[in-house]
């Protein structure tokens, strides 16, 4: 059973950027392991995106969006599932709009938030991190 133990704004921020300040490639399905040669083979065949940009994160850290999430919370000893969908589905309490950046319910928007994007049909395709100052 998953471990949810209370985890610091300003932690999971810090855990998600450092992933971004060194330079970690972003493969969709990825949550911190180290792209090989034999992944970018196999993939490249079924996948225009991995074919176009993956071979430069071979042998390099790659992540996507819900695996920042995922890495970043096992990290601090908590957890989180991978998947923007089920991130959704399971944790997501206020499930309001954003406009220009703000929540258009007036509410604050606090750092350590999980935004939602590419919203399509349904599906969350993306999530992002609000870290304060209007930045996501």
């Amino acid at each position: 059973m998953p471990t949810y133990n209370t985890v610091k704004p300003e932690d999971l921020i810090a855990h998600c950027m450092r992933f971004l300040n060194e330079g970690w490639g972003y493969i969709y399905g990825a949550f911190g392991q180290i792209w090989t040669q034999a992944q970018q083979d196999a993939k490249s065949k079924t996948d225009e995106q991995i074919r176009k940009y993956g071979q430069q994160w071979v042998g390099k850290h790659v992540i996507d969006c819900s695996g920042v999430w995922y890495l970043a919370m096992q990290e601090l000893g908590s957890y989180m599932y991978h998947g923007s969908n089920t991130m959704w589905d399971k944790f997501t309490v206020s499930k309001g709009r954003l406009s220009k950046g703000k929540r258009t319910d007036g509410k604050e928007l606090k750092p350590g938030t999980a935004i939602f994007t590419g919203i399509k049909d349904g599906d969350h395709n993306h999530v992002d991190i609000y870290i304060g100052d209007g930045k996501v």
